[in-house]
């Protein structure tokens, strides 16, 4: 099944309105840009919403598993009513809104799923039984200068799994240190950060700019076809050369995994190895 209905449309390969070089779209609009066009591309998520949509059954439930992203992330689709054959330029306002209000939030919903049984970090405070605790902290303190009344000092033990980045202890650190003041976890009304666009090739404009090319292989009977409709795009001139043109072909199946393997085993829904003949 296509994202699309029966023909490529240009605002299905090109994303040049949410892909600005200098003004124009904020980066919201182009995270959940990326998230809707890659949603599109899942024949998982596609299949699921239809026959939610038609008889109304629920979304599939895995004993054993957590299945929070998944059914957040379905039912924000089945809510988007341009869901699967609209283009993220052509959707309603409505959608884009709602969209945009939590496609920032996706990411810490998948990290968490995939960290919450062994969480980069950990710590254990006044646990029942703790002896060893209650030592460790009598040491602290006859080794440090005396407190004042008040002073909010917290004493447990740690545990940290190396093999996460330095970016995620930072983030579960802050997180911590917010819980342990007092503070709430999320501000209310939730405000939620604006993504981080990175350079090079891990941008979501470079990865978009992929799957627009991958949607063209697929479509187009050759280079020659594929290159006209490109000349009509602003931000994909660097896609000029057939070379340069497969490579990004190539690796939007590993961009889309990036974005909905947790969801969808199988590869995008349009992925050629070739041109179609």
């Amino acid at each position: 099944m296509q994202p699309y209905d029966k023909q490529l449309k240009q605002a299905d390969y090109d994303f040049s309105e949410v892909l600005p070089r200098k003004e124009a779209a904020p980066k919201l609009a182009l995270s959940a840009c990326h998230f809707y066009e890659f949603a599109r591309e899942s024949k998982e998520a596609i299949n699921v919403i239809a026959s939610r949509r038609a008889d109304g059954k629920a979304f599939p439930h895995h004993p054993g598993k957590k299945p929070h992203q998944k059914m957040f992330c379905l039912g924000l689709l089945s809510c988007t009513k341009g869901y699967p054959h609209t283009a993220w330029r052509d959707l309603s306002e409505r959608d884009k809104r709602v969209l945009m209000q939590v496609a920032n939030y996706l990411p810490t919903l998948q990290r968490k799923e995939e960290t919450q049984l062994n969480p980069p970090v950990k710590i254990f405070m006044n646990e029942p039984g703790a002896i060893t605790l209650d030592e460790f902290k009598q040491q602290y303190l006859e080794s440090h200068l005396p407190e004042y009344d008040g002073e909010p000092t917290k004493i447990g033990f740690i545990a940290i799994n190396a093999k996460y980045d330095a970016t995620i202890m930072s983030e579960e650190f802050h997180k911590i240190h917010r819980a342990l003041a007092g503070k709430p976890m999320l501000q209310n009304p939730f405000r939620p950060r604006e993504p981080r666009e990175y350079s090079g090739r891990t941008s979501l404009r470079d990865e978009l700019n992929a799957l627009a090319a991958m949607r063209l292989r697929s479509y187009c009977a050759n280079f020659a076809q594929a290159k006209r409709k490109l000349d009509k795009t602003d931000g994909m001139c660097h896609y000029a050369r057939l070379d340069a043109f497969n490579r990004a072909c190539n690796r939007a199946p590993e961009y889309f995994r990036k974005a909905f393997g947790w969801l969808d085993p199988g590869g995008p829904v349009n992925f050629t190895a070739g041109w179609r003949r």
